[in-house]
């Protein structure tokens, strides 16, 4: 069902296609109460705003039985908080057994640390999630506020088996925003089998950064697969890498790691 799915899977991204076709789509999506699955791909529509993206949330609030939420609007730059607010309040809250949520905003650079916060709340509210995907590289007003209410979020989620966070290019993140993540990861203890984190070329990252991180995976029991991306991570020494790498020692179930410091 997974490979028909992918060969059927039709990719959008037309950079002509407007909020009119995602009304056009809204008004499908209604009547296919069955769905399970729904994976949508606006990639670099930058025409789209958040007036399409309520009508298409306001269709996928109505399909009860989504297990698997994925949607890909990277680079449509017109897409801000508001629309981040009405996916949380109106899709999230109200589906109850989405358990796989991708969501791709990266190069949206209206978003701010109030879109971490509305996801946080869902993440406080609901615990079925077992695999989240968050990608908001190059949004550069999220800071370290709106990294410290995701991670409080995050913290909930004791069922959750995979965590991919793309940040990268996030200029304002700094360890601080690494700090408040690290204590989340902690609390996966037993449940989280694969970490990915992408910081690239947040040049305020120092070794206290390698360090929270390392003292984070080293009680990740049940970890097997890791990625770390910290290209153009300027500040990192021979030191940060020693306190991350002392985090591995103890994690006997990693199958997969792989770490870049290309610089």
């Amino acid at each position: 069902m997974d490979s028909l799915f992918k060969k059927s899977q039709s990719k959008l991204c037309c950079p002509y296609i407007a909020d009119n076709g995602l009304v056009h789509l809204s008004k499908a999506l209604k009547n296919l109460i069955l769905l399970k699955k729904v994976v949508l791909n606006f990639d670099n529509c930058h025409q789209l705003t958040d007036k399409g993206f309520q009508n298409l949330c306001q269709s996928l609030k109505t399909l009860v039985h989504i297990q698997h939420l994925d949607l890909n609007f990277r680079q449509c730059r017109h897409i801000s908080d508001k629309g981040i607010k009405i996916l949380s309040s109106s899709v999230l809250k109200k589906s109850r057994k989405i358990e796989s949520l991708n969501l791709n905003f990266n190069n949206c650079h209206q978003i701010t640390d109030d879109s971490m916060k509305y996801l946080s709340q869902i993440f406080r509210e609901k615990s079925p999630f077992k695999s989240i995907t968050l990608k908001f590289a190059w949004c550069y007003l999220i800071h370290d506020r709106g990294i410290l209410d995701l991670s409080e979020g995050l913290h909930r989620l004791k069922s959750l088996q995979k965590l991919n966070i793309n940040l990268a290019n996030c200029r304002h993140f700094t360890d601080i925003g690494m700090e408040s993540l690290c204590q989340a990861f902690k609390r996966f203890t037993s449940s989280l089998q694969s970490l990915a984190l992408d910081v690239d070329s947040c040049e305020k990252l120092t070794d206290r950064a390698l360090r929270c991180l390392g003292d984070s995976v080293i009680k990740i029991n049940s970890l097997k697969n890791l990625a770390l991306n910290f290209d153009s991570c300027v500040n990192f020494t021979n030191e940060g890498v020693k306190r991350l790498s002392d985090g591995f020692k103890n994690l006997s179930a990693l199958e997969n790691v792989a770490i870049n410091l290309d610089g």
